[in-house]
């Protein structure tokens, strides 16, 4: 139930708000005051019509029709853009069209707004007009299209359902065609196992052959030194021979080593021979030296006392 009604810029109205009780509600008024306006207002918000700017007022800003029900809040804006608000969800306005949503909040339809020159309700509509208003009520119009409308799935699932019969008849045919597969799926199985067996013995057969060149290649190798080894005591003597060279010629040069260092010594001792045959010599000339001192301190003496008596 629409409990309060605004209008904003809309014909005569400028700025109108209509609160409306539970029961009925009357609204009176002088000859173009604007009533019918107020009808006119609740099919815009309603139906979106018209949909021309005529209803809008010459003072200009936006054009609104609002409604508050005992759910919802909804409101039909006209102004640079067309839109329907339904309480924080904004909707474009096209044409004639109402989104459902907007209309399932208001639930209004023709029967809820007539105007005063509106024939008489159902009164002045033949028979026909009143069983298809009522049919309407009562669903009658939206049964009847879902029983035609289950019929005929009904008619086309049965179709699909001979044809899948037909099908499966067919698919039930051509399986006895391979009806040997499942004996052939057990000499598969047989001829896999025996693959796999075949792959084992072919890895195995590589080892084998693998060891068996090893093998030929160990021989080769001893066959090839054998003449080695039957010079072997030859060889042993020869390679006792070149160690005992090598011994001689390791004394060979720590003799020569100790050789010269016997010439060294022996031109140090001859060094020191001449020195010691110096030494007599030697003793005289250190005697002479401490002979010296005592002549050089006398004449020392000799020559102040010489300038004393020289300034005396």
């Amino acid at each position: 139930m629409i409990k309060q009604l605004n209008i904003e810029n809309f014909q005569s109205h400028k700025d109108t708000s209509l609160d409306f009780v539970d029961g009925v509600n009357v609204i009176i008024g002088a000859s173009d005051c604007g009533k019918s306006a107020i009808i006119r207002a609740l099919k815009l918000l309603a139906w979106n019509r018209p949909s021309g700017n005529e209803i809008r007022s010459t003072w200009g800003g936006k054009t609104s029709v609002e409604v508050f029900t005992d759910n919802a809040h909804v409101a039909r804006i006209k102004d640079k853009e067309e839109l329907y608000i339904l309480g924080d969800q904004h909707f474009k306005a096209f044409r004639t069209d109402v989104p459902k949503e907007i209309q399932d909040a208001l639930n209004l339809t023709e029967i809820n707004l007539q105007q005063q020159l509106d024939a008489p309700f159902l009164l002045s509509t033949s028979s026909g007009q009143v069983a298809q208003h009522f049919n309407s009520i009562a669903k009658l119009d939206q049964i009847d299209t879902g029983l035609f409308n289950i019929n005929k799935a009904i008619r086309e699932l049965e179709g699909q359902n001979k044809y899948k019969q037909i099908d499966l008849d067919n698919k039930k045919e051509e399986l006895v065609k391979y009806e040997h597969i499942e004996k052939l799926e057990a000499e598969i199985e047989v001829l896999e196992q025996m693959q796999n067996q075949l792959h084992s013995f072919q890895n195995s057969k590589q080892v084998i052959d693998s060891k068996i060149y090893d093998y030929k290649q160990a021989d080769s190798f001893i066959r090839q030194h054998k003449v080695l080894l039957a010079d072997e005591d030859r060889v042993n003597n020869l390679l006792a021979l070149i160690e005992k060279k090598n011994k001689l010629i390791e004394a060979q040069k720590n003799l020569k080593r100790s050789i010269r260092e016997l010439y060294s010594i022996k031109e140090n001792i001859k060094q020191d021979q001449e020195y010691i045959q110096d030494e007599p010599l030697v003793n005289n000339l250190l005697t002479l030296y401490k002979n010296i001192k005592p002549l050089n301190e006398a004449f020392t003496s000799l020559f102040k006392l010489i300038k004393r008596i020289n300034y005396i």
